[in-house]
């Protein structure tokens, strides 16, 4: 128990803090919740910012310290990678009929929506767009876009932008369309 926060002159020590349930009340003006309505409602902080804050202090490193972290060769910026192959994967999509038709079976029939989300296709082209070797070629590889061996991660895959609202573009989401396919669903390596 301790003093509450969101009312004047609490002298009873009136919120209770339930530590096994990760819960806390306030029994005289009624207020409850966890440790994000704690942060919305004395700090005034939206759910995001609260995550953030909440991952800082346990120890995680923000959204915005991995995606901003320089490290990537040629000095590369993860984000705006990201949302270039985004954007070449989403033109292949609108080309791919097999991609298309694989989503049309699933019951995602809406260009609309297939634009909104950018969803793309990795058919295995972008290496014909990159050059052979180089700082960019080892960018990729270091955010697991293309492998040791220079492959494509997502290959056959109808891939989905993972998007932060700061951020932009911070990974993908890949699911394999070929029938059988030993791993359907793939994510780019790394923390998700």
């Amino acid at each position: 128990l301790c003093h509450c926060p969101f009312h004047e002159g609490d002298r009873e020590a009136s919120l209770s803090i339930n530590n096994e349930r990760r819960l806390w009340q306030c029994f005289s003006c009624k207020v409850a919740g966890d440790a994000f309505d704690f942060l919305r409602l004395k700090e005034k902080m939206d759910f995001p910012a609260a995550l953030i804050f909440l991952k800082g202090r346990a120890g995680a490193e923000s959204p915005t310290a991995v995606a901003t972290a320089t490290g990537l060769p040629g000095n590369f910026k993860r984000p705006e990678l990201l949302s270039r192959i985004a954007e070449m994967y989403h033109k292949r999509f609108c080309e791919a009929q097999d991609a298309q038709s694989y989503l049309k079976q699933r019951g995602i029939t809406s260009s609309e929506l297939w634009k909104a989300f950018q969803v793309g296709f990795c058919d295995g082209s972008l290496l014909k767009t990159l050059p052979p070797d180089g700082p960019l070629i080892e960018a990729l590889q270091a955010i697991g876009v293309l492998t040791d061996d220079k492959k494509e991660h997502f290959r056959g895959c109808v891939v989905v932008p993972l998007t932060h609202p700061d951020l932009g573009v911070v990974g993908f989401y890949g699911r394999r369309i070929r029938p059988g396919a030993k791993t359907r669903h793939l994510y780019l390596p790394g923390p998700q």
